[in-house]
C-alpha cells in the first residue's frame, strides 16, 4: 500500500506561531505607551496562524509484505514545498511467527 498527503508543515507552522507572538508583543508594547482614552480608539488586529495555511508538507509513506524476504519494509518521505524542511527514512521488520 502506498500514499501521499498534504500535511501541515511544523516548521512553517512554529514560525508562523513565533511571528504572531511578535506582533502581538510588538502590539502590547505600543499600547502601554498609549493614555486610556487613545487605547479606546486603536483596535490592533493581529491574525493568529491558521494552520489550514500551512499544509505544504507533501507526505508520501508505503508499507508492503516482501515475499521474497518475508518482512513488512517501510519508507516515509515528507518535505516542505515552502520552507525546504523535510524528513526520509525506511524500515523494515520480520514477519513474527514465520518459522512455525
Amino acid at each position: 500500500m502506498s500514499a501521499d498527503y498534504w500535511a501541515v508543515c511544523p516548521r512553517c507552522l512554529k514560525r508562523a506561531h513565533a511571528k504572531y507572538q511578535e506582533g502581538i508583543d510588538a502590539v502590547a508594547a505600543l499600547l502601554a505607551k498609549l493614555t486610556e482614552q487613545e487605547r479606546k480608539i486603536v483596535h490592533p488586529t493581529v491574525k493568529e496562524a491558521d494552520p489550514e495555511d500551512y499544509r505544504t508538507f507533501r507526505e508520501d509513506y508505503e508499507f508492503y509484505v516482501n515475499p521474497a524476504t518475508a518482512r513488512v519494509e517501510v519508507s516515509f518521505s515528507g518535505h516542505c514545498t515552502e520552507c525546504g524542511f523535510g524528513i526520509d527514512f525506511s524500515d523494515e521488520r520480520e514477519i513474527p511467527g514465520m518459522d512455525e
